[in-house]
């Protein structure tokens, strides 16, 4: 049977975040909190460009990325405020909850626009305004924290990563002579995985220095990680209880609850809200040269209209 610990991670946001979801005219709305995709994407590239430097393959992302959603799971990250001064006084917030005050709160927007050249004037048509989690609150300057959870499988003597590994390093790159050409990467990545799995320190370096979301440009999407550590509470942000036994982890929404985190939609889940596909891109030869389709899910916040039980499975998805 598989072993899965599982820690809670703290952010402390260092600049503006915005994690994009839909525009509006000239407003490029953002997420108010930040899916797992995102975590991992940003932790893909981190530990990929760790292994091999700054790397432009994408097989060599692909391998990273599939053997990080095979031995860990994110939740979703959402804004949180200091309750005390220990680590463990962090609480969430949902923008469900009471969602004018969360919005006030925790919700800004920058505006800019291209100037024409040579001349002192804005380019027509180049006006734009985009929200972003804010790093401090907006009404009393408070700093704001992302929290949230991850699960690693347990990485011992009977742990199958370089296996993994191999394989899907094989199947990805589809020739040995494309292995050989980096040095055996199984091999490196298979050890930065064991590293990274058995050492919650080095997990939480590796995410130290990640970056969220987009308009990186000006600055945006810096956080850093202030705290990870084991977690043997009852429930996850003190009220989703969770179990750590079978094939993978999994978590309870209660009656009348809200969805923490997308669930892929079926006709008889018993869930109100909306709906939206799950699309994103992937490295395949080159930077998002694929669209890949997930699936039809509920968004986070959807009302759950009777006790469920979900898994939580790759990218942070409830199925």
């Amino acid at each position: 049977m598989t072993t899965w610990k599982l820690y809670r991670v703290v952010f402390k946001i260092r600049s503006p975040i915005h994690v994009g979801y839909r525009k509006y005219r000239n407003l490029m709305q953002t997420r108010p909190y930040v899916p797992a995709r995102t975590i991992l994407g940003a932790l893909t590239s981190n530990l990929t460009r760790t292994i091999f430097g700054p790397t432009t393959d994408g097989r060599l992302y692909r391998v990273v990325g599939e053997t990080l959603n095979e031995y860990t799971r994110f939740t979703y990250l959402y804004p949180a405020l200091k309750e005390n001064k220990e680590n463990s006084g962090f609480k969430a917030h949902f923008p469900w909850e009471k969602p004018e005050e969360f919005y006030h709160r925790f919700i800004g927007s920058y505006v800019s626009t291209s100037l024409q050249s040579g001349v002192k004037a804005a380019e027509e048509g180049s006006l734009h305004e985009a929200e972003f989690i804010s790093p401090k609150t907006m009404d009393d300057n408070k700093q704001v924290y992302l929290l949230g959870y991850v699960f690693t499988r347990a990485c011992d003597g009977t742990c199958d990563v370089a296996k993994f590994v191999k394989e899907a390093a094989v199947r990805i790159m589809e020739s040995q002579e494309a292995l050989q050409s980096y040095h055996d990467a199984p091999n490196r990545i298979s050890d930065h995985m064991r590293t990274l799995l058995n050492d919650p320190q080095q997990l939480k370096e590796h995410l130290s220095t990640v970056a969220l979301g987009g308009e990186r440009g000006y600055g945006w999407g810096k956080v850093e990680c202030v705290a990870l550590e084991e977690y043997k509470g009852e429930k996850l942000y003190d009220k989703y209880p969770y179990d750590l036994e079978g094939k993978g982890p999994t978590l309870t929404v209660p009656e009348k609850s809200h969805l923490p985190a997308h669930a892929i939609a079926s006709p008889k889940l018993p869930v109100e809200g909306p709906v939206e596909p799950l699309v994103r891109r992937e490295w395949k030869g080159s930077v998002g040269s694929s669209v890949v389709f997930d699936g039809v899910a509920y968004e986070p916040g959807g009302k759950v209209l009777e006790r469920l039980r979900f898994k939580i499975k790759t990218l942070g998805y409830l199925d």
